[in-house]
């Protein structure tokens, strides 16, 4: 044999040896052994956690007996894009009970740490902040933690060849708090909320981060769903059924927040449920006041205890919270709903008006945008039990905002008090139907201030023969003294003297103008120190007609000031103090005197005596006609 047929028989033999080590034509990589390191955790996550008082942790502060170390379960994966350069841990694979956040300016961490890989984190060197509501660790960077460099994260960061199934923590979004942060959980029975099916996980044309907002079926409680524009599922539809969500919770401030680490997360293969269920509590006792401040996610239906809010013409759109300048308000609009026919109710929770009551009143503000038509009606039943349609309701007429064409009114107008003596000794339940349609009435309106109480606004029996002057000159006789009370502002241009229009033809003041530019001081007098430490009441005489109302400002100790509104006007009323100054309401007392009566029987720290402070002020509203007279500012 030559030798060239003895080279091709070799090198034949060695590739033969070579396939016949291969079983399938199966190329698998190899998996890479890990032994256990030589090192041992010496103190806990939550050990760590609860280190933090505030301000940054130096982990080689922290300990004064050596090396810092603690372990955990990684619980996050970046594979799919949804997290970025941070290791996510918690401490035990099951039933865990703290989870710590790790920045690492690194990616595609996933190659080497999956979930439910078994770390070692050795501190020192590190240390611990807290960004946004969240507990991060990461390098020491001056006086703050930024992640933990590609050249470093390894010498920190020691792998177990323990890989442990992670199994998620069952809990609900109302019982979210910090101790669940950065754990992976598990929601069951949950669903997209109406307003975003059909839209996918993110936004198809661009990178930024979606809000997707789920809602429980069990309790309507709602978590946000966050999902970076990196990711490669972004553009996948998101399921539109109803079911199991797992992922890791976190928090941006006051929001708590959910990240999948990828779509296999999601299991939605359920129907739909019915969100909008009713969800009975015990009555109230008076009084009750709603602001409607309650946890706000732009867009979500109305969510505040005992509360109650229903589409009833088989669409979607229900009552929701919004945010205008800061104040949260209850709002129903049928622009853009994409209903030609919209019903929806909100219906307050049940209010006792218990057979001591005294003057029982309903009141609430209202404001409207955009008007081509009035939706709002307001209507009280004694015997709601969730269904709509198989209770009685009687409707009301309260005063409700309206007119507010090409945009919002300026300030939200007063209901008036609504008599409810009819129903003491009973439970009732006051319902807000809003009915239009995108073919017909598309109004906005907005609730707020909901009030069911004693009345505020009740007749006084007048000032009595120890009253004295709120401030000199508190009868308009003596025009200079008055004048001398004030301060620095003085008075403006339209409130005058006016001789023979006061009380019984006598001197009074006489607020006249066709609309000021701002809601705007007429005056303020300051403490004089000629009046008594004890009061109960501020009476005056009003008389006249004004298309917004008086608002008034008594000054404490402090330079913090009490505010009575009046409201609407048109006989003698008693005003309580409110949280805010409001100029809603109508003045028009058909050409006489009325006796305004401020209630001062809870207030003891007004600013009678120092000269050098504010006292007493009265405002007016923008914008609105005033003519007004006023005579015999009286305290006792």
């Amino acid at each position: 044999m030559n030798s060239v047929l003895k080279k091709k028989l070799q090198f034949l033999g060695l590739m033969f040896m070579l396939l016949s080590c291969v079983e399938n034509d199966d190329y698998a990589i190899p998996k890479i052994e890990l032994d256990e390191p030589n090192i041992t955790a010496n103190t806990t996550i939550s050990i760590i956690k609860n280190m933090y008082n505030g301000s940054l942790i130096n982990f080689n502060e922290a300990n004064n007996e050596g090396e810092l170390i603690i372990e955990g379960y990684v619980v996050s994966n970046d594979e799919a894009g949804n997290f970025y350069k941070v290791l996510i841990i918690q401490d035990k694979a099951e039933n865990p009970t703290a989870a710590i956040q790790i920045d690492i300016d690194v990616t595609a961490l996933f190659a080497l740490y999956k979930p439910g890989q078994k770390i070692y984190v050795k501190l020192n060197g590190l240390g611990m902040d807290e960004q946004n509501g969240v507990l991060h660790i990461g390098a020491l960077h001056g006086g703050s933690v930024t992640r933990i460099s590609a050249f470093n994260y390894k010498k920190h960061i020691k792998r177990s060849p323990i890989l442990d199934s992670i199994i998620p923590k069952i809990i609900t979004p109302s019982e979210f708090n910090d101790s669940y942060i950065n754990m992976l959980i598990q929601l069951d029975n949950m669903q997209l909320r109406n307003e975003e099916l059909g839209q996918p996980y993110g936004y198809a044309n661009n990178s930024y981060t979606a809000n997707r907002y789920l809602q429980n079926c069990e309790d309507n409680s709602f978590i946000i769903l966050r999902n970076s524009g990196f990711s490669d599922f972004k553009n996948q539809l998101f399921p539109e059924g109803q079911g199991t969500i797992v992922g890791v919770l976190s928090k941006y401030n006051n929001d708590f927040q959910l990240f999948i680490r990828d779509t296999e997360d999601v299991k939605f293969y359920d129907e739909r449920c019915e969100t909008s269920v009713y969800m009975p509590i015990d009555p109230f006792n008076l009084p009750y006041t709603q602001n409607f401040e309650g946890d706000y996610i732009k867009g979500q239906s109305l969510r505040i205890d005992g509360w109650y809010t229903v589409n009833t013409s088989g669409g979607t759109k229900v009552f929701t919270l919004e945010n205008v300048n800061n104040n949260l308000v209850a709002q129903a609009q049928a622009y853009g709903s994409g209903e030609t026919i919209m019903e929806t109710w909100l219906i307050s929770p049940g209010i006792r008006i218990d057979a001591a009551s005294k003057n029982p009143v309903l009141s609430f503000t209202s404001n409207d945008g955009y008007n081509n038509g009035d939706p709002l009606t307001v209507y009280i039943s004694n015997n709601f039990s969730g269904v709509i349609d198989e209770a009685s309701w009687n409707e009301i007429s309260p005063f409700l905002s309206t007119g507010n064409s090409s945009g919002f009114g300026a300030e939200f107008k007063f209901s008036g008090e609504i008599d409810l003596s009819e129903y003491i000794g009973e439970v009732i339940y006051v319902g807000f139907k809003y009915s239009g349609g995108t073919n017909g009435i598309t109004t906005t309106i907005q609730l707020d201030d909901f009030y069911v109480g004693e009345a505020i606004n009740i007749k006084s029996e007048g000032p009595s023969e120890n009253a004295v002057l709120v401030f000199p000159g508190g009868d308009f006789e003596d025009y200079n003294t008055f004048l001398a009370g004030l301060n620095s502002e003085g008075i403006q241009d339209y409130a005058s003297q006016s001789a023979g229009n006061g009380l019984a033809e006598s001197t009074g003041l006489n607020i006249k103008t066709g609309g000021a530019t701002g809601n705007d001081y007429v005056f303020t007098a300051v403490g004089h120190g000629s009046l008594t430490d004890t009061y109960n009441t501020i009476h005056f005489y009003l008389k006249g007609t004004s298309n917004k109302s008086i608002s008034i400002n008594l000054y404490k100790t402090d330079g913090a000031y009490y505010r009575f509104n009046l409201g609407d006007v048109s006989d003698d009323k008693t005003i309580k103090a409110s949280s805010s100054n409001q100029y809603g309401g109508v003045i028009n007392t058909n050409e006489e005197w009325v006796l305004i009566t401020l209630d001062l029987s809870e207030i003891t720290d007004l600013n009678l005596t120092n000269t050098n402070s504010d006292f007493f002020a009265l405002k007016i509203g923008k914008e609105s006609t005033y003519n007004l007279y006023l005579d015999n500012f009286t305290i006792e």
